[in-house]
């Protein structure tokens, strides 16, 4: 029976392996946080598109969805554009389902200019 080790007994080996044990714990419990961030209510829609964020009221069944899209400045245009589109359908979707949705395409530069969608 092999006995784990212990921080301040351990040699270089054993304190690899318990940092690395400490690291995979962690993501682990990351990405079942991630997934239950991640999750529609099911009222709303079932999809695999993930906006940046999801807002919405049960009450007044109001949804807003915002995308944050980092282009270079050359292609803000063009990113805004592909971001409506891409999420285009899920409004649809979710409005035929007597959910009043918004989507906000928002650019800002990679050099730190915003895009006209922000002003």
């Amino acid at each position: 029976m092999t006995t784990k080790p212990r921080w301040d007994t351990a040699d270089e080996k054993g304190k690899r392996y318990l940092v690395q044990k400490e690291v995979r714990q962690i993501e682990e419990e990351n990405r079942n946080i991630k997934a239950q961030r991640m999750s529609f209510p099911a009222g709303i829609a079932a999809t695999s598109l993930r906006p940046n964020m999801v807002l919405w009221s049960q009450g007044t069944r109001h949804t807003i969805l915002l995308e944050l899209t980092v282009p270079w400045e050359e292609r803000m245009d063009k990113a805004h554009e592909w971001k409506m589109t891409k999420y285009q359908q899920l409004v649809e979707d979710w409005e035929q389902r007597v959910w009043r949705t918004w989507c906000f395409a928002i650019e800002v530069g990679c050099r730190d200019f915003s895009g006209h969608t922000v002003w």
